[in-house]
């Protein structure tokens, strides 16, 4: 029997899509074995095979399943799992500097001197309940951080700017 003619597999689960499969001798911790399709391209397993269609002759000439595939893929998962995880770092830290940036730049005369003119515009009464005084200022962009213009800053109470920022609480 060659490597692309083997009997019908016992099962319909296909794991690739690529069109090479060869039985290989899968043995397990207990010593016995089984037959199942591996892809020699991607190393994926396909279908068990029925070990009764082989004869003991192909059975003992057939390769023995290879996990180098599975390693490497293990591998390149740890390798991405790292670059992910640097990656996470390097968002942290940008946050905790622009965050940090922010704090400072909320303690200058400038940013006081901007709240206060949106305060005095608004009438001290919060836009988002125009009920209560206005506290704070909220940016409705920060894009122009640091030179907003007054129409993207709005006079809101407190509770009003804790719902407009419910993961700051």
């Amino acid at each position: 029997m060659s490597e692309l003619e083997f009997p019908q597999s016992t099962g319909d689960r296909e794991e690739c899509e690529c069109t090479t499969k060869i039985p290989r001798r899968r043995t397990y911790a207990n010593g016995s074995d089984a037959i199942f399709e591996q892809c020699p391209d991607c190393g994926r397993g396909g279908r068990a095979l029925k070990k009764s269609l082989f004869t003991p002759e192909d059975i003992a000439a057939m390769g023995p399943w290879d996990d180098s595939f599975r390693l490497r893929e293990m591998a390149r998962y740890e390798q991405q799992r790292e670059q992910f995880e640097r990656a996470q770092l390097e968002r942290e830290k940008a946050e905790k500097e622009r965050r940090a940036k922010y704090n400072a730049y909320l303690a200058t005369p400038e940013w006081r001197r901007r709240r206060l003119a949106v305060l005095k515009r608004d009438n001290w009464t919060c836009q988002g309940c125009l009920d209560a005084q206005a506290e704070q200022a909220h940016h409705l962009t920060y894009e122009h951080l640091e030179n907003e213009f007054l129409w993207e800053l709005v006079a809101v109470c407190l509770p009003c700017h804790r719902r407009l920022h419910p993961h700051m609480q």
